[in-house]
């Protein structure tokens, strides 16, 4: 799952690699990849910075499977 980045930190679990806003999280040859409380972490305001750091992409599929459910309402 892709995320991007909405505001710029310094990830201290990715040996403080700076994300600017607008890159995509995690960088694809981070090993091992973030695990799903830290994703959630940085997707809230429950980190050093206070504030939500990533959002999820959403991918075409989701999309439309998102719109599929909502036509069937």
């Amino acid at each position: 799952m892709a995320y991007k980045v909405i505001r710029t930190f310094a990830d201290a679990e990715d040996d403080g690699r700076v994300y600017k806003k607008g890159q995509e999280y995690p960088h694809k040859d981070l090993k091992p990849k973030p695990t799903a409380d830290r994703i959630k972490q940085l997707a809230s305001a429950d980190n050093n910075s206070g504030a939500a750091c990533i959002e999820k992409i959403q991918t075409k599929s989701e999309a439309l499977e998102e719109l599929a459910a909502d036509s069937k309402k």
